[in-house]
């Protein structure tokens, strides 16, 4: 009975071990964007980074050529009409802009335009200097990430004129 004890501490021991100092404890999260009929149309990888949160998107199956804004929205959920995802999150309540505006100035989740290639794939990295994935409130982690059909002007309020969600995932840690 004693060896069995010693066996089962042992397992327990290997498989919840604690990181040595220094050891990276980088945070990690993913976002599968769905369209409505629940194909997947890209995925994001996002993770802490000492320049911000790197959100980086792979997407397949667009129009060759098609820009597509894409942002953080307030809610955690999509719903079937995407209506549960809310509007662009913007913590500090400062109007739409693009990313490559002064920072402060716009909605936090603002992420800009991706573009498809000729075959229609798109793939990129964005580093969103005051974006985190569970730091404070500008934390993306239980919301959502929304891809949508057009491209983002960067101007017109309250969301930049980038059309209707073209797909949509929660933001939830990998």
């Amino acid at each position: 009975m004693n060896r069995l004890f010693s066996l089962i501490v042992w397992a327990v021991a290997c498989h919840h071990q604690v990181p040595a100092s220094g050891a990276d404890t980088r945070r990690d999260a993913e976002a599968v964007m769905k369209d409505r009929r629940g194909r997947t149309v890209a995925t994001a990888d996002l993770s802490e980074s000492p320049h911000g949160l790197l959100v980086t998107v792979d997407g397949r199956g667009l129009e060759a050529f098609s820009a597509h804004g894409l942002h953080v929205h307030e809610g955690s959920f999509c719903g079937p009409a995407f209506d549960g995802a809310g509007g662009h999150f913007a913590p500090a309540g400062h109007p739409h802009g693009l990313p490559e505006d002064e920072a402060g100035t716009r909605h936090a989740g603002d992420l800009g335009n991706l573009v498809a290639d000729r075959k229609g794939r798109l793939t990129d990295t964005i580093v969103a200097a005051d974006l985190s994935l569970d730091d404070g409130r500008h934390a993306v982690l239980g919301r959502t990430l929304v891809l949508h059909e057009g491209a983002d002007d960067g101007e017109t309020q309250p969301a930049g004129a980038s059309g209707p969600r073209l797909a949509c995932g929660p933001i939830r840690p990998r």
